[in-house]
């Protein structure tokens, strides 16, 4: 493919032109894209959505990783062979399960506020009954203290 200007272009930007360039459909190649990690380019964040692959990526590609995929594309009963540079979906994976360790760990958080909770409640009601109870104790000693000089004085006359 040659842009305006006359030079021929490394960019493939769709599906079909991908497929055409690989001379396969376009189910194949997407499917050599999630098994084998296929070197494609999506808009940052976006993960269903256009695509744009580099001839010159396509080319390594298929000399390294690619070549065991595009011999065995179409071989029914191959299962394709784990690909070492798909960190894409590798990343998937490790991101679901730090979810689900998040997840775990926010329940088990949960678990000890409430029971840190519960026991800050009993240290409160604690503190409140010996505040109380020294309260009445300095009130029982105030009203003997204030009671003394009166009783004395009334044990005197009687």
């Amino acid at each position: 493919m040659e842009s305006k200007s006359g030079i021929a272009t490394d960019i493939l930007s769709s599906w079909k032109e991908i497929a055409a360039y690989l001379n396969h459909g376009v189910r194949t190649v997407q499917r050599w894209e999630a098994e084998y990690g296929m070197p494609v380019h999506r808009p940052a964040g976006r993960s269903r959505t256009a695509v744009v692959a580099f001839r010159s990526e396509l080319d390594r590609w298929l000399k390294a990783e690619g070549a065991a995929a595009y011999a065995n594309a179409d071989k029914p009963g191959v299962k394709p062979r784990p690909n070492v540079g798909n960190t894409n979906h590798q990343i998937k994976i490790e991101l679901v399960q730090s979810v689900e360790r998040c997840h775990s760990l926010c329940a088990e958080m949960q678990q000890h506020l409430a029971s840190v909770t519960s026991a800050l409640a009993q240290c409160s009601a604690t503190v409140r009954a010996l505040q109380w109870q020294r309260s009445s104790e300095n009130l029982l000693a105030l009203r003997e203290r204030i009671a003394e000089p009166f009783t004395k004085s009334f044990a005197r006359t009687v």
